[in-house]
């Protein structure tokens, strides 16, 4: 049957006339849903990571500064950063971001999985492969248009898996994590 769109309702062709139907719209987002983090445990939550470099911690990708220091994994390639929130929460969009002064842009994820935590395994929430150059201060949002995630974690992971330039180390100046309103 014929169906067409009116903002957001999905109007369908039923016997000869068009029926409005609820149609799923986009979702809107709050705020970041972590804190200005200022060490690995505070002021809460927890931050961990496969490694990082002298000053370049893995909560500094969580302490909202678009400027360097963000977080370097000192590893070529590929690296994982994970934050743990107090109780669990159904994230729906998150960002990542390269920092402002267009440093380490080589650096920054090309392909990578965000994964929420069960208490026993990883879940694959979205994957990202190919990801383009990225540029300075970019920010880049993934949500409910690119993937779907109905339960609610307590912890979720960036684990990348390649970055733009090879045999580079991993790293982004800024994640933020959102749920939907």
């Amino acid at each position: 049957e014929p169906t067409m769109f009116l903002g957001r309702m999905d109007m369908r062709k039923i016997g000869g006339s068009f029926a409005g139907v609820a149609a799923a719209g986009p979702l809107s987002f709050g705020a970041d849903e972590i804190p200005d983090m200022t060490s690995d445990t505070a002021p809460s939550g927890t931050v961990t990571y496969s490694a990082d470099y002298a000053g370049y911690n893995g909560w500094m990708a969580f302490d909202d500064k678009a400027s360097p220091p963000g977080w370097d994994s000192d590893v070529p390639n590929a690296a994982w950063i994970a934050y743990e929130f107090t109780g669990p929460k159904k994230i729906q969009q998150y960002t990542i971001q390269a920092a402002a002064d267009g440093s380490s842009l080589g650096q920054m994820p090309k392909d990578w999985t965000f994964e929420g935590w069960t208490g026993s395994a990883w879940v694959v929430l979205h994957t990202v492969s190919g990801a383009g150059a990225w540029s300075s201060g970019e920010k880049r949002t993934y949500n409910d248009a690119d993937f779907t995630n109905n339960t609610s974690y307590i912890k979720y992971k960036i684990d990348v898996t390649a970055v733009i330039a090879v045999d580079s180390a991993v790293s982004i100046q800024e994640i933020e994590m959102m749920v939907a309103q």
